[in-house]
């Protein structure tokens, strides 16, 4: 994670009210984040480094890095929407290991409780886990047709390489851990593979700059060849057990690889929701594993004391929680199928905003959207259409009135939630002056009756006035109603002023009247 500025679009021919609306099996209490081990994390961070977001000191560019313990978002502070922001994702993604440094024989074969085995057992066996399918919640979308991640991680081979390019990695004076990657792809001991994710795991007599005390890991791409290659560092954190471990006594006996899978986990759900860093992320920057870095959630204990939180393979891990779409908490695993819906209210004869009413919450995602043939041409009789891959509601609406709309969502396995949205149409704001040539009021002598101002027509919802400059001493306008009541006491000149009328959508109209007091 790192700062990225936020960006905020109002559109103001949209408003939407949300609810919730849960399916009759939905129930996200087992897997949300009942209770929460963030470790001395604090809430202060906007950002983690110095300088613009995906960008570090050379020679390494274009990462995001894993907060370590101390600086993790509490989970007070991890509300906040995580958005597209245009990117693609890895929908079928690959890993591939680099083991770089000291690791024994042929770490690519160990067996037992060495790290090379424990981690190794860890990439084979995530995809499809009940953790790693919270990733399937991300997607994008081209063309109109969105496209989730799937449930499956590929591991593609790895290769070993005791420290080819130094002990000493990230310092301006030393090779990168990008240039690992580019060094195993020249050489062809691994291949070149725009889906992959390739990781390069450092064991303990390997130093990287800032590891342990900055960050805990690391993922980023580069371009090799005219591909982008991703790609994530994480380290053997021996020497930074309060930083970046799990627990002296571990899930695998081991708390060096316990804690490289953890970290490991939170930079493979990153880089495939956010590979080239402008896809998936919040307003503050966070990255869906940054907004639970250090949250485990519910945990249970093993005979040896070590505590866990999910099952990859057949092993025991204790993986920080993930951040799905829509979801708005920490998760461990995907809940039931559930949604929140949000009512539409839109002004005839202009463009609406491309809006999705029903968003889906867990399940298996890969959702498609429908609506009855009675629903759909209501729909198309209002100049609107719902599309089944997104969801999204669009059109020029024509008409008016409310009516309602049944949308129903069904997941990957077929798995359904429904929701009503009620579709708001109304005209344009229209606003004219109801004042003829110049109106006089006298010095001294209360108003009466009320001055009506303008004529408002149309919008949406209670409207609110307001008018520039301020009228003369001892009048007043009522913003409820445009009308102007009081007693003058200061003679004025006739002078133009500037009513303006707003609606709940933000939508405004003005008009010009002309006052004087004499």
């Amino acid at each position: 994670m790192k700062f990225r500025s936020a960006v905020i679009s109002i559109f103001a021919t949209v408003a939407l009210t949300s609810i919730s609306l849960l399916s009759p099996a939905a129930n996200a209490s087992d897997e949300s984040n009942k209770s929460v081990n963030a470790d001395s994390s604090n809430n202060i961070r906007s950002f983690e480094f110095d300088g613009p977001r995906g960008t570090l000191d050379p020679p390494t560019a274009g990462i995001e890095r894993m907060p370590v313990k101390g600086a993790a978002v509490k989970a007070t502070g991890i509300a906040g929407t995580i958005t597209n922001h245009g990117g693609p994702v890895i929908v079928n993604p690959k890993v591939y290991v680099i083991w770089y440094g000291t690791w024994g024989a042929n770490p690519c074969t160990q067996t037992g409780t060495t790290s090379p085995s424990v981690l190794n057992t860890f990439l084979k066996n995530v995809g499809g886990s009940p953790w790693y399918n919270m990733n399937t919640s991300y997607y994008q979308d081209v063309a109109g047709v969105r496209t989730h991640v799937t449930p499956s991680v590929t591991f593609g081979g790895c290769t070993s390489d005791a420290g080819s390019l130094g002990k000493t990695l990230d310092t301006t004076a030393a090779n990168s851990t990008s240039q690992v990657v580019a060094s195993a792809i020249t050489s062809s001991a691994l291949p070149s593979d725009a889906n992959a994710l390739y990781y390069v795991l450092t064991s303990s007599d390997i130093s990287v700059s800032g590891f342990g005390t900055s960050f805990c890991g690391y993922h980023g791409y580069f371009s090799q060849s005219a591909t982008n290659i991703k790609y994530s560092f994480v380290g053997d954190a021996t020497k930074y057990g309060a930083s970046c471990g799990v627990g002296s006594i571990s899930p695998n006996s081991n708390p060096a690889a316990d804690a490289m899978a953890s970290v490991i986990g939170h930079e493979l759900v990153e880089a495939v929701s956010d590979p080239l860093l402008n896809a998936w992320y919040d307003s503050r920057g966070n990255e869906n594993a940054d907004k639970c870095a250090w949250i485990f959630g519910t945990t249970s204990s093993l005979p040896s004391g070590a505590i866990w939180n999910t099952t990859i393979g057949s092993s025991p891990f204790l993986l920080q929680q993930n951040w799905i779409v829509n979801g708005g908490t920490c998760y461990t695993a995907l809940p039931a199928l559930s949604a929140t819906v949000s009512n539409i209210a839109v002004n005839t004869g202009k463009a609406m905003t491309s809006t999705v009413p029903v968003l889906p919450i867990g399940g298996n995602p890969g959702y498609t959207f429908t609506v009855s043939i009675p629903d759909a041409a209501t729909l198309a009789s209002h100049g609107l259409a719902l599309n089944s891959s997104t969801g999204a509601v669009t059109g020029t609406p024509v008409g008016g009135g409310t009516f309602p709309v049944t949308v129903t969502v069904t997941d990957r396995l077929s798995a359904t939630t429904s929701g009503v949205v009620n579709i708001q149409i109304t005209s344009p704001l229209t606003v004219t002056s109801a004042i003829s040539g110049t109106k006089i009021f006298v010095l001294g002598t209360a108003v009466s009756p009320a001055v009506t101002t303008v004529t408002a027509s149309g919008g949406t919802g209670a409207l609110t006035y307001s008018i520039s400059p301020a009228l003369p001493a001892g009048l007043l306008f009522n913003p409820s109603t445009g009308v102007i009541t009081g007693t003058p006491t200061t003679v004025t000149a006739a002078r133009n002023y500037t009513v303006t009328v707003q609606d709940t959508l933000k939508a405004s109209k003005s008009a010009t009247v002309s006052l004087r007091v004499q």
